[in-house]
């Protein structure tokens, strides 16, 4: 008995960055390849980030401590358990470059 296995996509794009409850466009307008080290294809593609990004990131996570660190343990279970679900919202497309 033989199992078809569905290939994966030659590699993933990620079009923009998810910061502060948004998507939006790297600011360095520019896109990052990742590469495999063994045969040089790309694996994935996301915006380059610069530091107005990594800025921008870093404020949203520090104001977002806030109200977690004031989280009943319980309640950041049920965030967390919730997680894998959410991922959903992410639109991976394949690219055939």
């Amino acid at each position: 008995m033989s199992t078809s296995v569905p290939s994966a996509p030659s590699h993933y794009v990620f079009g923009e960055l998810l910061i502060d409850g948004r998507w939006r466009a790297g600011a360095a307008g520019t896109i990052f390849k990742d590469l495999d080290p063994y045969t040089g294809r790309t694996l994935v593609e996301v915006p380059q980030a610069n530091v107005a990004d990594i800025d921008a990131a870093y404020a949203s996570a520090k104001r977002a401590q806030r109200h977690w660190a004031n989280t009943l343990p319980g309640q950041r279970a049920e965030v967390c358990a919730k997680l894998p679900r959410s991922w959903t919202f992410v639109t991976l497309r394949s690219s055939t470059g």
